[in-house]
């Protein structure tokens, strides 16, 4: 992203991890992109491996309808919202079954945010 200086935080951020077994994952977030190609940079999930590949992307669910700030709005499949709400409340809640997500898994993430950090301002590589 080009930047004249007046940016005081990253507008991008990317990194690669090496996974267990040698598996590489490219992270990448960006709030500054405004793509309207079909392979656009709005949230992507892709897979690939040795046996095939596939990918998920919120521009596959496009609202064709005049947002405030883009042409139109991409949105996450709605149901995907739904779904997640009523698990947490008919499963966690109502049947005392763990939910999805915990905060054991939000701590590992923070640890790997922090990791990337300290990669791009050592210029190292960190192992966790």
């Amino acid at each position: 992203t080009i930047n004249d200086g007046t940016v005081t935080k990253e507008n991008l951020a990317m990194a690669i991890l090496e996974l267990d077994g040698g598996a590489l994952a490219h992270l990448q977030a960006s709030f500054a992109a405004d793509d309207h190609a079909d392979d656009n940079w709005t949230f992507k999930i892709k897979l690939i491996g040795t046996s095939g590949s596939t990918r998920f992307s919120h521009a596959d669910w496009v609202q064709n309808e005049k947002a405030v700030v883009h042409s139109h709005t991409y949105s996450a499949y709605h149901y995907s919202i739904l779904n997640t709400v009523r698990y947490f409340i008919e499963q966690c809640i109502e049947r005392d079954r763990a939910p999805l997500s915990d905060l054991d898994d939000a701590i590992t993430v923070q640890k790997i945010i922090e990791a990337i950090e300290v990669s791009v301002g050592e210029g190292v590589a960190i192992e966790l």
